[in-house]
């Protein structure tokens, strides 16, 4: 395994279950994410309802997972994805964040040979918001997009980069 602040990303295994059940189960994850991965998903896998995907990735900072990224909505045919991304805590706001993001792009274009990567972003996570901004193109603004609580719904930003935009971030990461 690499050294302290190094990222590395590995396909989720079994024994990554609880740690992903805590993820979803926090206020961060509801709040900001909510994605397809849920904590009742985890519990169906854990009790053998329901089977371990094969895109969802643990993301770990040595060797003490920090977050992890789902890949869903894989369109082969037009060879676009949407990976969610997750990142606890207390991780959140360090440059960590922006490390993991690189790692997600990486594997979206490298692992899955896509064309282009979606990133749907709430408009109150404001850490992504910020770091996604600075490197990949905001192509809209969805109005009232994500239920955040009974009756509230907030604005959702979508992201896009194409990879031929990658190749141009990949060479200068690089250097």
């Amino acid at each position: 395994m690499s050294a302290q602040n190094s990222l590395t990303v590995r396909q989720a295994v079994e024994t990554d279950l609880p740690f992903l059940e805590e993820c979803v189960a926090t206020e961060e994850y509801c709040r900001y994410i909510g994605g397809p991965l849920s904590v009742d998903r985890v519990r169906k896998i854990r009790q053998g309802d329901a089977r371990l995907s094969k895109d969802i990735f643990i993301i770990e900072n040595g060797e003490v997972p920090i977050g992890f990224a789902e890949y869903h909505s894989h369109d082969t045919i037009n060879e676009n994805i949407v990976p969610n991304i997750f990142i606890c805590p207390p991780y959140r706001k360090t440059i960590l964040t922006a490390k993991a993001l690189f790692w997600v792009l990486k594997l979206a274009f490298e692992h899955y040979r896509v064309h282009k990567v979606a990133l749907y972003v709430k408009a109150g996570n404001d850490v992504m918001n910020s770091i996604l901004e600075k490197r990949i193109t905001c192509e809209a603004r969805l109005r009232k997009m994500a239920k955040v609580n009974n009756d509230i719904y907030e604005d959702m930003y979508v992201y896009g980069m194409l990879a031929s935009e990658y190749q141009i971030l990949y060479q200068r990461q690089k250097r």
